[in-house]
């Protein structure tokens, strides 16, 4: 994923400079090196903390790789922008969560970048400023994954804390407030080649009484299409489908848009993230939206896997 989509974005960024590539893999590391003309490739990420001509990382390793190697990072004065999900424990969030305590003005991202999509940017300005909370829907038609898969491995933790904590993280942006409880829904399988949570329904109440569903499945036909939001709010609707159509109804005609190529918001989010660490400013997504859309995919995943409940949403 950093080869096909993050790194031609930052290698077009006029003020970042691709300054190493560290990979096990040392003809993967100096093949993509000098294709971005890098002067550094290594096995070993510690030693690039070390070298003061690096001033941010991006971190696109395996999933149980992130948080650690994000502290790390962080540790050395670096700012860090990590791939989803930013941490696949409860114990990996914690350890995050009491670096922050002590260290708030450290600049970490996560790449959660379908909050800066146009569409959904969209979406955020007109239900802003709307009389009563939201009904929103959002299907992910995943796609099947197999289990000897990596992201399915017991390290990695799966799909839903892979791949749904983007959508955690968009309910959060879109209402604007946070999660206070969940309830989860898992289909059991009558095979053994799929796993409890490839295919989840959860509904997630906020506590501005916003009453947010995701449909996240594994079992449909890649024909239909991948991702599909509605909104319900004052008496409005809105479609977004698969980041390529957008339709209001009961809003001006100048809401509408279609494109040929979807923009799920990768460049903007990554514009963003390096102008906040050449300017000094706070990361383009706080941290406690962060924490609130992980902790949200890990009890989902925690209540997928037993067969479905609900949980209350403490403070965090």
């Amino acid at each position: 994923f950093c080869k096909v989509k993050l790194l031609p974005i930052i290698s077009q960024h006029e003020k970042t400079k691709i300054h190493s590539i560290i990979d096990t893999n040392s003809a993967n590391a100096i093949n993509v090196a000098r294709v971005y003309k890098a002067q550094r490739i290594s096995n070993d990420y510690k030693k690039l903390l070390r070298d003061d001509d690096v001033n941010a990382v991006v971190i696109a390793t395996p999933h149980h790789l992130h948080a650690q190697q994000a502290i790390d990072s962080l540790k050395h004065g670096k700012a860090v922008l990590v791939e989803k999900p930013a941490a696949v424990t409860m114990e990996q969030l914690q350890l995050l969560q009491h670096f922050f305590a002590k260290n708030n003005e450290s600049l970490y991202c996560v790449d959660f970048n379908r909050s800066f999509s146009p569409y959904i940017q969209s979406i955020r300005e007109v239900v802003r400023n709307r009389n009563n909370p939201v009904i929103m829907n959002y299907r992910m038609n995943a796609g099947y994954i197999p289990l000897d898969h990596w992201i399915q491995s017991k390290e990695n933790k799966g799909r839903i804390i892979g791949e749904a904590c983007h959508i955690f993280e968009l309910f959060c942006f879109i209402t604007g407030s946070r999660p206070v409880s969940i309830s989860v829904k898992s289909l059991r399988p009558a095979g053994s080649d799929m796993d409890p949570t490839d295919n989840v329904i959860a509904q997630v109440q906020m506590d501005d009484d916003s009453c947010c569903n995701l449909i996240y499945t594994s079992l449909g036909s890649g024909a239909m299409g991948k991702e599909y939001l509605e909104v319900f709010f004052d008496g409005k609707s809105i479609m977004m489908n698969d980041y390529t159509e957008l339709r209001g109804y009961g809003l001006p005609m100048s809401f509408n848009k279609q494109s040929k190529i979807a923009d799920k918001g990768h460049q903007n989010l990554i514009e963003l993230f390096f102008s906040a660490a050449k300017t000094g400013t706070p990361s383009p997504i706080s941290f406690q939206r962060i924490v609130d859309a992980t902790y949200l995919s890990l009890i989902t995943d925690k209540l997928a896997r037993n067969g479905g409940g609900s949980e209350e949403i403490s403070p965090l």
